[in-house]
C-alpha cells in the first residue's frame, strides 16, 4: 500500500489465473478492508513487470480494518 498526495494505492501481484482487475479488486480488500468497484484503468507503468492503476468507488468495507494493518500497530 503506498499513499501519494491523499490517495491510496493497494498493490498486490497478479495470481497466475487472475485478471488485473480482480488482483486489484483483491489488494483493496486485503489491504485496506474495502470492497470496491473500479471505474476505469487510469495508466500502467512497466516497473518490474507491468503495474495496473485503477480509479475506484468503495461500495462496502469498513476502511482501515485490515488485519495487516492492526497487526503492523499492534506490535
Amino acid at each position: 500500500m503506498r499513499k501519494d498526495k491523499g490517495n491510496m494505492f493497494a498493490g498486490s501481484e497478479i495470481e497466475h489465473s487472475e485478471t488485473a482487475e480482480h488482483a486489484a479488486i483483491r489488494a483493496a480488500f486485503k489491504e485496506l478492508s474495502v470492497h470496491v468497484k473500479l471505474k476505469n484503468l487510469i495508466t500502467t507503468v512497466s516497473f518490474n513487470g507491468t503495474q495496473f492503476y485503477y480509479s475506484a468507488q468503495i461500495i462496502g468495507g469498513k476502511f482501515g480494518t485490515s488485519w495487516r494493518r492492526i497487526h503492523k500497530f499492534s506490535n
